[in-house]
């Protein structure tokens, strides 16, 4: 998972990871799926953003735009 969400280049690649919870042998909830992959969607890196997660980069964000 951790290098597909880093690869990740369109909308439809997070469509793949949610598919593979949904034909698993372990049937889950689709909000239970959304709750699996949320943390490492959010805090893992991807190469689009230059190597920075999402949450690092809305960190990075707020640091440049802060007001004084």
């Amino acid at each position: 998972m951790r290098k597909g969400i880093y690869k990740e280049g369109q909308a439809s690649d997070t469509a793949v990871h949610i598919t593979f919870f949904d034909e698993s042998s372990m049937p889950i909830g689709g909000h239970l799926v959304v709750e699996l992959i949320d943390d490492p969607w959010n805090y893992f890196p991807y190469k689009v953003i230059g190597g920075l997660s999402p949450a690092e980069k809305l960190l990075e964000y707020n640091e440049q735009n802060k007001t004084k």
